[in-house]
């Protein structure tokens, strides 16, 4: 079982897809979306203003901005054509407050969440109605709570 956050969701989705048979349900929290960087323009500037700051910490930086920068560049298009993830139990956990500045810009991203959750025909989407996009801080026991319902669902799941 993989559980990703942010960024991770987009990991484990490719993970989970190149390895079908070594994944037995996933939990993604806030999941990125590969869309989002093109369907969000203060995402794809909130990301430019990181990756400029990154670059100013000459200790770490090069090579964290590197694999930053890298995100925009193979990340996307690894995951374009993943569509469906098919019948692997998914559980999609959602901020339920909005932490972009523009409405629009939040209609956008649930859309993406709820897509998210069309990946595969036996998912449930759940929303952490106190939590913006840092799940794991606002609401960390929404987390444990849909950690330990996959692991239940996967252990009662009957075995090929």
């Amino acid at each position: 079982m993989l559980v990703g956050h942010s960024y991770g969701g987009d990991l484990t989705r490719l993970y989970a897809s190149r390895f079908p048979h070594g994944v037995v349900g996933l939990v993604l929290v806030e999941a990125a979306n590969e869309d989002q960087w093109w369907k969000i323009p203060e995402a794809r500037t909130a990301w430019d203003e990181y990756l400029h700051e990154c670059r100013k910490k000459p200790k770490d930086g090069p090579a964290t901005c590197a694999e930053a920068a890298a995100l925009l560049d193979r990340g996307p298009a690894e995951l374009e054509p993943i569509r469906s993830l098919g019948s692997l139990p998914l559980i999609v956990v959602s901020a339920g407050k909005s932490f972009w500045a523009k409405g629009e810009t939040w209609a956008a991203w649930q859309a993406m969440q709820a897509s998210d959750s069309a990946l595969s025909s036996c998912s449930d989407q759940v929303i952490a109605t106190k939590s913006q996009h840092e799940v794991e801080k606002d609401e960390p026991l929404v987390i444990v709570t849909q950690v330990e319902r996959m692991l239940k669902a996967v252990r009662d799941f009957p075995s090929a």
